[in-house]
């Protein structure tokens, strides 16, 4: 089965707000307080833009092939944090004592998406395990209204666990939004790319215009500590950021660039914390002695493009062409 372009496209648009968003940094920056609002909800939403039901007889194999491709990244995500960090403390603090090594440890842990991404899955084996007819709207209505209440109950604890249970009916909910959205809906929105494009493009600068405000609103989202302000807000800012997405997607139709980085997002997702780390670094200290370190965040943000372009070149010559995601 051929890829579908405006899927990458999507998916393409959301690697890119992540490693900028994670090239800001700080959290109360207007820019990020926004992208933290709804970028990693739309990952989970593309999620179930590809998910399909699982057959009876193929389960076991479908949760085999999802712990392969979530394990390797979540493993070499870990090493990577590993060698990075401690290199980086051993050279600058000539010593690693219980702290930093603490610190090390938790670079291996604290990449919560492919954990809660892999629960997801099994919550989906789970359903299909109900025999229930998941294209009825009955259906639809059932596991969207119980995801949300799950979500909303669940939202907000303290604890964080090392597989991030606390976060899956929340990224669940979101899993399922994308899901019932390609079977109801994804076919008919080619229309934008045809009719109505001055109203899109309003819809877009009017959703955009909500989104900033109810983003402000709301206290900024951090979904890797599974914390997201009023739960009410975080759910319409998440809409809110899908919609504008997908618009986006459907307006600009292709774009070989982006569809490039949605393609290899799990490479991009893999590598981009340990290079922003350390173009992070330079580039601060370098535009502070210049007084323009206002700016660093985007110019890491340009460097750090660059370089994971390079990386999906090696990553594409090395697999032979292969797709992997």
């Amino acid at each position: 089965m051929s890829r579908d372009s405006k899927i990458d496209l999507l998916k393409g648009l959301g690697i890119l707000l992540v490693v900028l968003g994670h090239s800001i940094s700080t959290l109360t920056q207007p820019i990020n307080q926004v992208i933290l609002s709804f970028h990693m909800p739309l990952f989970f939403f593309c999620a179930g833009l590809t998910l399909k039901p699982v057959a009876t007889t193929s389960k076991i194999v479908f949760l085999f092939k999802k712990l392969k491709s979530i394990l390797l990244p979540q493993c070499i995500m870990g090493l990577l944090a590993l060698v990075y960090d401690g290199v980086f403390l051993y050279l600058l603090t000539h010593k690693i004592g219980n702290t930093e090594l603490s610190i090390v440890a938790k670079g291996w842990f604290t990449q919560w998406f492919l954990p809660t991404l892999f629960m997801c899955n099994v919550v989906w084996i789970g359903v299909n395990l109900l025999n229930i007819d998941l294209y009825k709207k009955k259906t639809v209505f059932c596991l969207l209204l119980g995801s949300v209440f799950a979500g909303y109950v669940t939202g907000n604890f303290a604890e964080n666990t090392i597989v991030s249970i606390e976060k899956v009916p929340t990224a669940f909910m979101f899993v399922v939004l994308g899901f019932y959205t390609k079977n109801y809906l994804w076919d008919k929105l080619n229309i934008l790319t045809v009719k109505a494009r001055a109203t899109t493009a309003c819809l877009f600068v009017v959703a955009l215009t909500a989104l900033i405000w109810f983003a402000m609103v709301n206290e900024p989202v951090e979904m890797y500590r599974n914390y997201y302000g009023r739960y009410g807000l975080f759910l319409i800012t998440s809409i809110l950021g899908i919609l504008i997405s997908v618009i986006a997607v459907f307006l600009i139709n292709r774009n070989t660039f982006i569809e490039l980085f949605g393609r290899n997002s799990i490479v991009v997702f893999v590598t981009h914390f340990s290079v922003v780390k350390f173009v992070s670094s330079v580039v601060s200290n370098v535009f502070e002695e210049f007084g323009i370190d206002f700016l660093a965040s985007y110019v890491t943000f340009g460097i750090v493009v660059c370089i994971e372009l390079v990386i999906i070149y090696i990553f594409i010559r090395n697999s032979s062409g292969k797709e992997k995601l």
